[in-house]
Formats: structure tokens, sequence, C-alpha cells
């Protein structure tokens, strides 16, 4: 999906831009956004089947989400939280985009594989010249973090805070602090949570360690593309093209 929408953010934002117009005609072209995204999922799975596994031993809940020149496409399906963390004004705040959805029950939700997983895919878009960060986390986190009338957990911001600028290897070791010893105690369901943080630090008072570990691998001009105004998509697993001097990032 991430793939799909580094590819096609704009035309998914201009599809949901014109369904917003109520009628059968935007809610067909709304449902063939909706099987597009869900065939692409689907499609990869395929080809994980095999004698032992069927598609439907790869059922799971969906969350995703893209930022790209102040606009965000985020999509849901099943229980778990997208949130967002925005600036407004001298005040941040941390808003839900995507509420759980179960189905009946606090352990029962819908997966990607279910034959009506069209019906439950939610999608959500918008202007976010104020956003700083989103969240997605599944149903272990959402039992600490979330509460269905009162939103987020007013410290969910210090996950914004606490994660932002560090290397690898101190962010991996602060997630797994938060899980292991604040979550885990009080859920035992999946503990996953995924956090983009959209930085906007001076790039000369970023830590040589850290800008060394964002551009480590990339080293050709393939595996740099350009996706909007103020941001490169960065994928050292990428091969092609002459050697390239990314000294032009860090000023």
């Amino acid at each position: 999906v991430c793939e799909l929408l580094v590819e096609k953010f704009d035309e998914f934002y201009a599809t949901l831009d014109l369904v917003d117009e109520d009628g059968p005609k935007a809610q067909k072209i709304l449902m063939r956004l909706k099987l597009e995204i869900l065939d692409t999922v689907l499609d990869a799975l395929r080809t994980q089947v095999d004698a032992e596994r069927t598609l439907y031993d790869f059922g799971c809940t969906l969350q995703f989400a893209a930022v790209k020149d102040g606009r965000y496409i985020a999509g849901h399906v099943g229980d778990g939280v997208i949130a967002a963390i925005y600036q407004r004004g001298l005040r941040r705040t941390v808003e839900v985009l995507s509420h759980p959805e179960n189905g009946g029950g606090p352990n029962i939700t819908f997966f990607i594989t279910d034959h009506n997983a069209k019906d439950h895919l939610r999608l959500s878009h918008g202007e976010c010249h104020q956003l700083e960060g989103i969240l997605m986390m599944s149903d272990g986190p959402e039992e600490v973090l979330y509460d269905a009338v009162g939103g987020m957990h007013q410290n969910t911001q210090k996950l914004f805070d606490n994660f932002a600028g560090v290397p690898r290897a101190q962010y991996a070791a602060n997630l797994e602090r938060f899980l292991s010893r604040t979550v885990a105690r009080q859920s035992y369901d999946d503990l996953s949570l995924n956090l983009l943080y959209l930085e906007t630090v001076d790039a000369a008072s970023v830590k040589e360690e850290y800008a060394e570990e964002l551009l480590e691998g990339v080293t050709q001009a393939g595996q740099l593309k350009r996706v909007s105004q103020y941001a490169y998509y960065l994928d050292p697993t990428l091969q092609g093209g002459e050697p390239i001097d990314l000294s032009f990032l860090r000023s």
C-alpha cells in the first residue's frame, strides 16, 4: 500500500475529493478505489500462499497513511486507532483520525481477507498544514492510549516527543521499553505501533550520527526520488543510476 500511495497519491487524493459529493456515481468511484487498494494487498499475499497456508491464514487488519504537500490520505480496516498530532497555534493536540471498528465485541474485528472487506475500508483525506505526525496502533496500545468517549490519552504526545530525532537503535529501545513496560502491563493483545513524524528542524542542527543513519546506503541516483516540494523518498534497496552527492539534503 505504501508503494501504491507513493505512485498514485495525487490520483487518489483527486478521487477522494470527487467522491465528497454524495450520489450513486460518487459511491461507484469510491468503491473502485477501495477495490484497487485491497486487490494490491491481496495480490501480494497470494504470492505467499502454498500447500500449508491459505489466503485466510494471512488475515489481518490494515492501517496506512501518507502525507504530501500539506495533504494526507489515511485508510483503515478493523480495530486499532489512527491518530495525528497537530500544532494548533501555541498548543499541540493529538486527535483521532480513524476510530476502531469491532464486529460486536472487543476481540472481534474485520480483516482484509474477509469477503466484505471493501465495506469496512474507511478512507479519509484532507489538508494538514498544521500536522506534525501520525500514529497508527493495533488494539493492544489502543486499550491503553484510546478511549471511545475521551479520545487519545493526554500522554500520547510524549510518544512523538520521545522518538523525535533519535538514532535507530535508540528509537527501537524506546519503543520496546514503552510497549513492554507500559502497554503490556495493561493489555494482553498484540502490541503494534507505528509513528510517522514530520520533522521540520534546521538541517544544521541535526546530529551528524542521525544524518548519516538517514542517508545510510543511498549512493546512487536511482535510490532517490522527489515526492513533493519538501520531501524525497530514499530507498537503499534499489539499484541504478550514477553516483550521487547527497550533501544538498543537509542544506
